[in-house]
């Protein structure tokens, strides 16, 4: 059977067709969609280091403000917290007029990404004194907080106290800031 000139042009034709298609649905049709997968992941990953530049560089300029803010009453090393503790609790025991026994420090840890110093308090006097002693804590200019507190009377029936506390202040030690800068943004395909 011979085929005749139109016939041979409509099988070449439908041929080259089931060709094109075979070809596009086993190799371009794949690789196409690996290329669209692999520029949606390097959008995603651009967009993921972009928001960690930022984020970086939010964490630099929150930390400078938290310097500025701090400045003057958030000490940056443990012996300059420690002298101020020590002078704010001496100060409030004046002030309130307790009779100090003992101030020592207790322990050096770690809060919320900063040191935390706590001195343990002794002292003794009446219930007035007691509570100025307590208000001139509160009042200070510096971060101190009581981290416990036991109040027992040294005799049965009289307003002499004494009182036992833990005083906490915490200071923030410097941070080494890396400078990360994102490079230019970059497609490449590789086979």
């Amino acid at each position: 059977m011979t085929l005749t000139p139109r016939e041979r042009y409509i099988a070449t034709a439908t041929g080259l067709v089931l060709g094109l298609a075979f070809l596009y649905w086993v190799i371009i049709g794949p690789l196409w969609k690996d290329l669209d997968d692999a520029n949606a992941l390097i959008d995603t990953n651009n967009a993921e280091l972009e928001r960690a530049a930022n984020l970086f560089k939010n964490n630099i300029a929150a930390r400078r403000k938290w310097k500025d803010i701090t400045r003057g009453t958030l000490a940056t090393d443990a012996s300059t917290a420690e002298s101020q503790v020590y002078n704010r609790v001496t100060q409030a025991l004046q002030r309130g007029g307790l009779e100090l026994q003992s101030l020592r420090p207790e322990r050096t840890d770690s809060e919320n990404g900063f040191r935390r110093i706590v001195l343990r308090v002794q002292a003794s006097g009446n219930m007035s004194r007691i509570g100025r002693f307590l208000y001139a804590m509160q009042t200070s200019d510096i971060p101190l907080r009581i981290t416990d507190l036991q109040i027992s009377s040294k005799k049965e029936g009289t307003d002499d106290l004494g009182i036992t506390l833990g005083v906490a202040t915490i200071f923030d030690p410097p941070v080494v800031e890396a400078r990360i800068t994102p490079g230019p943004a970059r497609r490449e395909v590789t086979e």
